[in-house]
């Protein structure tokens, strides 16, 4: 019998058959359930992930989901949606499915309720995502490429007399 079993683990691993933890998991694109939000005596402490925990970031804690995903919450109550990033695990209280940063569940309105229901979706994008404004970064933080003719006359052009000064 165990013989049994070590060759059909075997055959089965051999096959691709089973799972790896941490590469290849399928997850739903949503999912929706409680949501509460982490207490001020975290503030400063480290995540799972080693990050440093604070209540001003959109950050969150899922269970399973990897480390940088980007889950953007609805409030399904009033509408309001906030993009947080997971950087903890839990919750490991009752039925609720994630903990927020006390700055993204105000932004949705959950500080008065405590728990609350919610809508969640799991983005694609993991780049360009800043946990200090809970929003994409929309631009590059680089100027935009020009021509070298354009280049020359920002640098040398005298608006005062239109023409170009170089000065030397």
């Amino acid at each position: 019998m165990n013989f049994t079993k070590t060759l059909f683990i075997i055959l089965f691993s051999a096959l691709g058959f089973v799972p790896s933890f941490s590469q290849g998991l399928e997850y739903k694109k949503s999912f929706e359930g409680l949501a509460s939000f982490y207490g001020k005596e975290f503030n400063g402490k480290t995540t799972a992930n080693g990050d440093v925990f604070s209540n001003r970031y959109y950050t969150c804690a899922h269970r399973t989901l990897p480390f940088g995903t980007l889950i953007e919450i609805e409030n399904p109550r009033n509408g309001r949606k906030v993009i947080v990033k997971v950087n903890d695990r839990g919750p490991f209280v009752g039925e609720r499915v994630i903990d927020l940063s006390r700055e993204a569940a105000r932004k949705l309105g959950l500080i008065h309720h405590g728990v609350s229901d919610i809508k969640a979706r799991i983005l694609k994008k993991r780049k360009g995502f800043d946990v200090n404004t809970g929003s994409m970064a929309t631009k590059s933080k680089w100027p935009e490429p020009t021509t070298s003719r354009s280049f020359h006359e920002m640098l040398f052009l005298n608006s005062a007399r239109k023409n170009l000064v170089m000065k030397i």
